[in-house]
């Protein structure tokens, strides 16, 4: 695949790739870096793109020299924010450096070029709020049908009931009964101030 910025013409190619979630996979993203040329990638894995400081984006940034191109399979793995993205495009252009999405071939180094790259970035964050819009309208229709969100508990109610019994009985101790459980003493403790309702 040709290079898209006339900078980096003759310089390297870092590839950075990107996915939300760690059931996600990278596969996909590094194998089309790859088959563009990349020299080396970085990435992150299970990290928003609403999070600005991402330890493989800093250090694709950091290798950066002029001349070289920065590559990423779409602008949405660079990030979801437009003042973000903006950054980025100034911190590029500050290093002398290119820019390329492989799957929306575009080039910052030119007035025009730049234009597209904000209209993909306000893009990107458009369709990140609406998928939280979408997952949150997913979560208050399940809440109204009576499912429950947040955090499992390790210890049912009859779980509590059962290690409260042994506790009044006086013969073991907390840390005996917690292990009983599977759970730690602490763990223990408070599920049964959340079963007593207490603080």
């Amino acid at each position: 695949m040709r290079k898209i910025n006339s900078p980096a013409s003759y310089g390297r190619k870092i590839g950075y790739a990107r996915v939300s979630t760690k059931a996600q996979k990278l596969d996909l993203q590094i194998s089309a870096l790859k088959e563009a040329g990349c020299d080396v990638i970085f990435s992150d894995h299970g990290v928003s793109g609403r999070i600005a400081k991402r330890k493989g984006l800093s250090e694709a940034l950091g290798t950066l020299q002029a001349g070289d191109t920065l590559v990423v399979y779409k602008i949405d793995r660079l990030g979801r924010s437009v003042l973000h993205l903006a950054r980025l495009a100034q911190q590029l252009e500050h290093k002398g450096a290119g820019f390329q999405s492989i799957s929306q071939g575009m080039n910052i180094t030119s007035a025009s070029g730049r234009l597209v790259f904000y209209i993909f970035a306000a893009f990107a964050e458009f369709e990140s709020h609406i998928n939280g819009e979408r997952t949150k309208g997913g979560m208050e229709a399940s809440k109204a049908k009576g499912a429950k969100f947040g955090r499992h508990l390790k210890l049912s109610d009859a779980d509590v009931e059962k290690a409260q019994r042994m506790l009044e009985r006086g013969a073991v101790s907390l840390g005996t009964v917690a292990g009983a459980f599977d759970v730690s003493p602490s763990t223990l403790r408070r599920a049964i101030k959340r079963v007593e309702g207490g603080p």
